[in-house]
């Protein structure tokens, strides 16, 4: 579907329509692999012919087009003998062959698999058009500002941690330069044939490697001095951002966050579903493999009739509080209102918090990367977007999102005229 790829089996029209005398590589007859099919086949109106194969490889369409092509394909070990019996030994062996889909979807299949993706699009939209609106208003703003504010503390003692980490690196550098020169010295004293209390060294091997364990930690603790120095320098970026940049930032993780949860619950109502209903989830990790896990774990129990809250740990621990929510009471006497805590009020005025999002590898996601990069409203500016989520994306793999984004974007967000320690 839209040309993503797909595991597939490739089968030698050899193996597959010929039968393998012994060789060296075969002890006995190998029948082919179409004679074995036909006879677990069910019993059909016409004959399984070699004809009918041909036309079911060429022909045979899924719901997302020819699911088997024929092709040459280069196997790993060749089986290849000559008359007399020889192996042939190519390298590589590239032989004929059918190549085929390993999973194969059905109609019903393809068409669950759109609805949930219609499903999950719309609910991301509505939630990105909630939390837009809810974000506007009094109380939204000032919870933003609060969650902002909190995040140049945040940054501030990042910042400190930072300089303390580069200065303990810079200290294990020059230790490990230290030890490195003893070293040295070391084999030196060996080679020249000094005394073995100058040296402590049994043989040229020995001291050799002795040399090279000593290099290797100092290049890994000046890796580590670079390593802080980056991370101070986006620290220190960070903390000069203008307040839009900042802003902005704490709006996608907020949205992401909520999105991924929404996701993981649409998907985990659809994985309870499918086992309910005995269907297959082909698109659920790779050829399904994600489903199947799932399927292993929580189908007997849920077979079985029992009560299992089958979203990740993770998920629960972002559920509101149950003092949030508001509940009414069934038995409330007629005419009497029920009252609303002040933490109830205050979640219907604003149910988002930006709980677990300092680290925001909880919740990547790249469907959601996806919808993001297209799903942009009037009201939103474009070039702030690109700037927050690809520093973001920056400051937790050390690389930007998109190819092309340039350290240019920073500037002129940040309203500077140099690009700082930041590299795209």
């Amino acid at each position: 579907r839209e040309g993503e790829e797909v595991g597939s089996y490739a089968l030698s029209l050899d193996a597959l329509v010929k039968l393998g005398r012994p060789n060296r590589y075969r002890k006995k007859e190998r029948p082919a692999l179409f004679d074995v099919l036909k006879e677990r086949l069910p019993p059909s109106l016409f004959d399984y012919t070699l004809e009918v194969l041909k036309d079911a490889i060429v022909k045979y369409q899924g719901p997302y087009g020819h699911v088997a092509q024929l092709d040459k394909v280069e196997f790993e070990r060749c089986e290849c003998v000559d008359e007399k019996g020889r192996g042939m030994g190519h390298e590589p062996c590239v032989l004929p062959a059918i190549c085929i889909e390993k999973i194969i979807y059905s109609q019903g299949e393809a068409q669950r698999r759109v609805q949930e993706d219609d499903k999950i699009r719309s609910a991301w939209a509505k939630l990105w058009q909630d939390l837009e609106t809810k974000i506007k208003q009094r109380h939204g703003k000032l919870i933003l500002n609060n969650e902002v504010h909190r995040r140049k503390r945040t940054v501030q003692t990042r910042i400190k941690g930072c300089k303390e980490a580069l200065d303990a690196a810079k200290s294990k550098v020059k230790e490990e330069n230290e030890k490195f020169e003893i070293a040295k010295r070391r084999k030196i004293n060996f080679e020249n044939g000094d005394a073995f209390n100058f040296h402590r060294l049994s043989s040229a091997e020995e001291a050799q490697q002795l040399e090279v364990d000593a290099a290797e930690k100092v290049d890994a603790a000046q890796q580590s001095v670079k390593s802080s120095e980056g991370g101070l320098a986006m620290a220190k970026q960070q903390l000069k951002m203008p307040p839009k940049v900042l802003l902005q930032i704490a709006i996608e993780d907020v949205k992401r966050k909520y999105c991924v949860v929404k996701w993981q619950e649409i998907i985990d109502e659809n994985r309870r579903e499918a086992i309910d209903s005995g269907w297959r989830r082909p698109w659920d990790g790779k050829d399904g493999k994600l489903f199947e896990d799932y399927s292993r774990r929580w189908a007997p129990g849920l077979n079985a009739g029992q009560d299992c809250d089958t979203l990740p740990v993770w998920i629960k621990k972002l559920r509101p509080d149950a003092t949030q929510i508001f509940t009414p009471d069934p038995n409330l006497p007629p005419g009497a209102v029920q009252a609303k805590t002040a933490a109830q009020i205050a979640y219907e005025l604003f149910p988002f918090d930006w709980r677990e999002t300092d680290d925001m590898t909880l919740y990547e996601n790249q469907y959601y990367d996806a919808f993001e990069a297209d799903y942009i409203t009037e009201d939103m500016a474009a070039q702030n977007r690109k700037v927050a989520r690809n520093l973001r994306h920056l400051e937790r793999t050390g690389k930007t999102l998109d190819k092309n984004f340039a350290p240019e974007d920073v500037k002129q967000a940040l309203g500077t005229t140099d690009g700082g320690e930041i590299r795209a």
